[in-house]
């Protein structure tokens, strides 16, 4: 084992021998027979071996056997295990928290604590149906809420959106701000799910569920665009699309693609053009800017979309107008400085590529797709897309 492992453990179980030599020296005085403390003491002393030579395991079991499970040793259980689990040491933190609930003589809120312990080292460890099952029985105990946010982080990792609706609803009821946002995620992914199954009533029907629990929700906003774009509703679809520029502009990069496909379907390329002028860059990104560039270049030709771009990456440095100015460069050399250019756009590509494209904003997960629940933190709402120079 590494000396720090040690070193640490060590230092863990100190105050478990502390412990456990202040309650044999407290019996010591509260029997009258002295074959308790003659027993105790050469264990005590055995477990303080084991520590000093660096034998932790057998240390352990030592000092578990001196606290007998009471009213005075519970929490310093309770203390123990959930020391482990933080050191990722979920096996110990399991073994200390079984032997406790298997003793009578817990009273019930000692007990409940204990299965809830029991149960978060099930989670930490990936034994999510475990983990279910001692939530679950605690849902009627004073440990309700606490039970019902670890069962909410289960069922949106099995993306069981129906019983994280129903846990989320116990554990944020005094929270109506972030219960109403999270829920309406939920019926977006629910959603989501009836797209792939091509499913267009049942996916109005959900969205119209999260619109009420969140009308500020930009995710219901683009699915809804979706969704209208999928059912030929193109006028709707713009709508639904816009709604994000209030929202939260950040995201308006999102569905500036789908926005240009329904201005042509209703063949209003310079409506489109006229929306995008007045979008600031600043707050939106530089999708929107590509965007023109693409209609400049339909419109006007190649020269003046490349005056454009040259312009805005002036104002805005960015890899990804670069490499959009390379594409747009080797349209009008000749084979000679094509070659150069080609070996530059190898390089823009490149930038690209390995640029962060979403980042949350609480723990700081990088990411090259957009996710409404963090996979690092598990915060909904945090991850945004990035500005700056390589990023865009």
């Amino acid at each position: 084992m590494p000396t720090e492992f040690i070193t640490g453990l060590l230092f863990l179980l100190l105050p478990v021998a502390a412990a456990s030599g202040w309650i044999a020296g407290r019996k010591k005085y509260l029997k009258s027979s002295t074959s308790y403390v003659d027993e105790v003491a050469p264990e005590y002393y055995k477990g303080l071996r084991y520590l000093i030579n660096e034998q932790p395991d057998k240390a352990i079991e030592v000092f578990l056997r001196l606290l007998e499970v009471d009213k005075d040793t519970v929490e310093v259980h309770l203390a123990l295990g959930n020391l482990f689990r933080r050191r990722g040491e979920v096996d110990r933190a399991i073994r200390i928290h079984q032997n406790l609930i298997a003793r009578p003589v817990l009273s019930n809120e000692q007990r409940a604590q204990s299965l809830l312990e029991l149960g978060v080292d099930y989670l930490r460890s990936g034994l999510l149906d475990r983990a279910e099952d001692f939530f679950r029985g605690l849902l009627d105990t004073t440990y309700r809420t606490r039970a019902a946010r670890y069962l909410v982080e289960i069922y949106e990792a099995e993306m069981d959106w129906d019983k994280a609706m129903e846990c989320a609803r116990i554990w944020l009821h005094d929270d109506t701000e972030n219960l109403n946002r999270r829920i309406a995620h939920y019926y977006c992914h629910k959603a989501e799910e009836k797209f792939g199954e091509n499913d267009l009533k049942t996916v109005r029907q959900f969205l119209k569920q999260a619109l009420k629990q969140d009308p500020d929700s930009v995710h219901v906003s683009l699915l809804e665009g979706r969704l209208e774009m999928e059912e030929e509703n193109y006028r709707a679809a713009i709508r639904a699309f816009r709604r994000i520029e209030k929202q939260n502009p950040e995201f308006i990069g999102e569905v500036l693609n789908d926005m240009k496909r329904c201005y042509r379907e209703l063949d209003r390329t310079q409506d489109f053009l006229e929306y995008l002028h007045q979008l600031p860059s600043s707050e939106t990104g530089v999708n929107h800017v590509i965007e023109m560039s693409d209609l400049i270049q339909e419109n006007e030709g190649v020269e003046s979309a490349i005056r454009f771009l040259v312009g805005r990456i002036e104002q805005l440095p960015s890899a990804k107008m670069l490499d959009r100015l390379v594409d747009l460069s080797l349209l009008t050399e000749d084979d000679h400085h094509r070659s150069k250019l080609k070996c530059f756009k190898r390089l823009t590509e490149k930038l690209v590529e390995v640029g962060t494209t979403y980042k949350c904003n609480y723990c700081g997960y990088n990411a090259r797709k957009l996710y409404w629940q963090c996979p690092g933190c598990k915060h909904w709402d945090t991850v945004k897309p990035v500005r700056g120079t390589t990023s865009e």
